[in-house]
């Protein structure tokens, strides 16, 4: 591809960005192309002409790298296919600020974390008690706050919190309910302490490789399990999805890749703390790991090498492949 092409493509990608959060040029470059005096690095004229392919767009790709954490790779897809695309990759920059509120992952104060553990700890308790169970209405905010002695906004704060980790269900309209799948249940104690930590990446990753590795071990002695061929089922709706530079449907695939292989492994627990694992990652970080083609071709081939070790029942093979693929994905989010 030429220069030339991929300037046009990079310019039109930019606009498409920029039309996606119904900003005019100067609005874009004020929100995202500033320096860290707040001065704009280009000129709402010369954003224009970048979008139209005229000037190099290199400076302004750097700093949506920087603002919006989108890879600059990205931006030289085809343009149907980055339009295609465009929820999946700014999902992040719009749940964000909604998704942590007051509650901002970095923000990790004591008084928070003794709120978040004392709302922890009660919902657990009326757990193991009995007065909750599976699909239960929680009381409303207000109730919470009063029994608890929180201020309110740290109560739903909280509740948004497991509500994005499948903890509990928030219907809007008609209150808040603890999730119908018991595994969630059981792991949200755990899900919550790992979501306040400082060094979440790293330690997440730690805990997937042992029980990653473990998981396709135990798989290749349970092949006769029911789910098994989901396995190799999955790996072909995820070249699929790839082949169609579908991203959000890749995603999706590559969290049932996991899925089927904890759920094969026959433990019950190892599945829950596997998913709820995948599930911190997805909360605590911006798409480093699967943000553009050449990341999701390294994932594909990752997981065909992970899944034909399992239908050869070669559990060393299964165990190797798995831990380069934990690897190189820790390398991913790092990025």
């Amino acid at each position: 591809m030429s220069k030339q092409e991929i300037g046009y493509r990079e310019g039109i990608n930019i606009m498409t960005l920029r039309r996606h959060f119904k900003m005019t040029a100067a609005e874009f470059a004020d929100s995202w192309l500033t320096d860290g005096e707040g001065e704009r690095v280009v000129s709402p004229e010369e954003l224009k002409r970048i979008e139209a392919g005229e000037l190099g767009a290199e400076k302004v790709l750097a700093h949506l790298e920087h603002t919006l954490s989108m890879d600059p790779s990205m931006f030289d897809m085809d343009p149907d296919s980055f339009a295609k695309n465009i929820d999946y990759f700014t999902e992040d920059v719009s749940k964000k600020p909604e998704r942590f509120s007051s509650f901002a992952v970095s923000d990790r104060d004591s008084t928070i974390n003794a709120n978040l553990r004392i709302l922890s700890d009660y919902l657990a308790n009326n757990i193991i008690k009995g007065t909750f169970k599976a699909g239960s209405k929680l009381p409303s905010d207000r109730t919470l706050s009063e029994i608890l002695d929180l201020p309110r906004a740290s109560v739903r704060d909280a509740l948004k919190v497991l509500d994005a980790l499948g903890v509990i269900h928030i219907k809007p309209g008609s209150g808040s309910y603890i999730a119908s799948e018991m595994d969630d249940i059981f792991t949200f104690p755990f899900s919550w302490t790992f979501l306040l930590d400082d060094s979440i990446n790293d330690e997440i990753f730690e805990l997937r490789e042992i029980l990653e590795v473990k998981a396709v071990k135990d798989v290749c002695r349970n092949r006769d399990h029911p789910d098994f061929p989901k396995i190799a089922e999955v790996i072909a709706q995820e070249k699929d999805s790839f082949s169609r530079y579908d991203f959000s449907s890749f995603v999706e695939y590559d969290n049932r890749f996991h899925y089927f292989i904890a759920k094969c492994s026959g433990n019950k627990l190892l599945c829950s703390l596997l998913v709820t694992s995948k599930k911190i990652l997805a909360l605590a970080n911006t798409l480093n790991g699967m943000s553009n083609v050449h990341k999701m071709t390294a994932i594909h081939h990752e997981h065909m090498a992970i899944a034909e070790a399992l239908q050869a029942g070669d559990s060393k093979g299964a165990a190797e492949a798995m831990k380069k693929h934990l690897k190189y994905s820790r390398i991913r989010y790092a990025k």
